[in-house]
Formats: C-alpha cells, structure tokens, sequence
C-alpha cells in the first residue's frame, strides 16, 4: 500500500483518537438525549 494512503488509516491515527465509554453513553442515553434535543432548539 502506498505510504500516503496508509498515514490517512485509522490505525495510525492512535495517538489523537479518542474513546468513548460506550457504558456510559448507554447508561446516560435519556439524558444525554434530552440535553441535545433541548440545546439544539436555542
């Protein structure tokens, strides 16, 4: 693979990527919900 394309691939892309916490947006979902839909009609 050429080696511009392969610096654009997720993969090298580790040192910048942020993780979500999937357990806590599950567990935060209603609210998080509520938050968005409320700010998003300002």
């Amino acid at each position: 693979m050429d080696a511009e394309i392969r610096k654009t691939l997720p993969d090298s892309q580790t040192a910048t990527q942020i993780n979500a916490d999937m357990a806590y947006w599950a567990e935060h979902r209603d609210e998080i919900g509520t938050r968005w839909y409320v700010w998003q009609a300002e």
